[in-house]
């Protein structure tokens, strides 16, 4: 199974994405400088999970910077010895 980066559910609360906080620094970093404007990214509710957001554009543009963040997302966790799932639900107990 997978661990989580974090064992709380903790949607929204301050502070509970620090342990991420330098995986997702990088990510929305270089994502910008990949020309994919990140608008925010939070904490979300399941334990660890973590929420980004582009910011919208027409249909193929947005497609190709889904394609970018998920490759670069992967990567950027790789080089940090983390690993990154998108994966609806990796845990049915939750």
């Amino acid at each position: 199974g997978l661990d989580s980066a974090s064992p709380y559910i903790g949607d929204y609360q301050i502070g509970i994405t620090t342990k991420e906080e330098g995986v997702m620094r990088r990510l929305r970093n270089e994502m910008e400088a990949a020309g994919i404007p990140i608008e925010n990214s939070k904490g979300e509710w399941g334990p660890g999970q973590e929420e980004i957001n582009v910011r919208y554009a027409e249909a193929l543009d947005m497609a190709d910077r889904h394609v970018i963040l998920k490759n670069g997302a992967k990567e950027i966790a790789d080089s940090e010895g983390k690993a990154i799932s998108f994966m609806a639900k990796y845990n049915y107990g939750l």
